[in-house]
């Protein structure tokens, strides 16, 4: 009688065929939440930002000058009409960059780099503030470091809801 000390090759490529197919289901999946937590942790850097340069402007606004002719005039859509009630929106003169940001300590310079795809804001980056007749603040900007949707904004009148057209 023969004694047997290991497995046949049948079992073996049962086993290396069952290891294949829980890989083919489980690689795609854990590449899609990574995809996930990198789109995750780019939306946090995009909040963090905003929320600094929303801190800027909260602690400066006394040194941000505005113009005195509004650069935009707001119109809330009406669903019946194409008319509705009108805000002046006034954007700021003065040049603000994320270096100021820098300067100013809200943010170091190394927090500035998107977590996504590991690319540095630039510190020239220029962020548009505007202010409305009620004295309300809002900002928009472009990003150098972020790849799709590179604006980012905290505007309430930059919604579908409304529509612009220049003043004077």
């Amino acid at each position: 009688m023969r004694k047997e000390n290991g497995f046949t090759l049948i079992e073996l490529l049962a086993v290396i065929v069952l290891l294949g197919i829980i890989a083919a289901i489980a690689i795609p999946a854990l590449i899609g939440s990574y995809r996930k937590s990198k789109d995750v942790s780019e939306d946090a850097f995009k909040k963090r930002l905003t929320s600094v340069i929303n801190e800027y402007i909260a602690l400066n606004t006394n040194e941000i000058s505005f113009n005195t002719n509004p650069s935009f005039k707001k119109l809330k859509k009406d669903t019946n009409t194409d008319s509705g009630a009108c805000t002046c929106i006034y954007k700021n003169s003065s040049e603000f960059t994320l270096q100021k940001l820098v300067d100013k300590n809200l943010v170091d310079k190394n927090d500035l780099i998107n977590p996504k795809n590991k690319k540095r804001c630039s510190l020239n980056t220029v962020v548009n503030i505007y202010r409305d007749t009620d004295m309300v603040y809002c900002f928009d900007t472009t990003l150098d470091c972020i790849d799709d949707d590179a604006k980012i904004n905290n505007c309430w009148f930059n919604n579908s809801s409304t529509c612009f057209s220049c003043v004077g």
